[in-house]
């Protein structure tokens, strides 16, 4: 009963990944008139939130992994898949009337799949806040 639940959550992650992903290439699709957001840094904030998305959906399908090496590389192998993948949209985006590949957003995204260090960092120090209570209760 539990290895079932176990593997319907890892089957459910992947497949938010593949929905995800699936919507921002439908986005990357629709002609640049049809688009809202036509100050840059709106766009540049878009981009930081639709790949810190992407990188925290990829990190919990490799936190979940029966495999070690997936588990303890976690963090880098869901930034750099991100990455990847925002490199893979721009390029077809290239292809799309209206559109254009853009460095700007790439590094936007990379940023966004790296804020997931961030939040590991604030983790950690809030372990480490919580370790020195009760090192000072003793």
């Amino acid at each position: 009963m539990i290895f079932s639940q176990l593997i319907k959550k890892k089957v459910f992650y992947w497949l938010l990944v593949i929905v995800y992903m699936s919507f921002i290439f439908y986005i990357s699709s629709l002609p640049g008139t049809h688009l809202i957001t036509k100050i840059s840094i709106y766009d540049k904030i878009l981009h930081v939130v639709e790949f810190f998305i992407l990188a925290a959906l990829l990190y919990k399908c490799f936190d979940i992994a029966d495999n070690k090496a997936l588990r303890e590389n976690r963090y880098f192998l869901a930034i750099t898949i991100t990455i990847i993948y925002a490199i893979s949209d721009e390029f077809h985006q290239s292809f799309v009337p209206g559109r254009v590949a853009d460095l700007n957003d790439i590094i936007a995204d990379a940023f966004g799949a790296s804020l997931i260090l961030a939040f590991k960092l604030l983790r950690n120090l809030k372990k480490m806040s919580l370790v020195q209570k009760v090192h000072k209760k003793q």
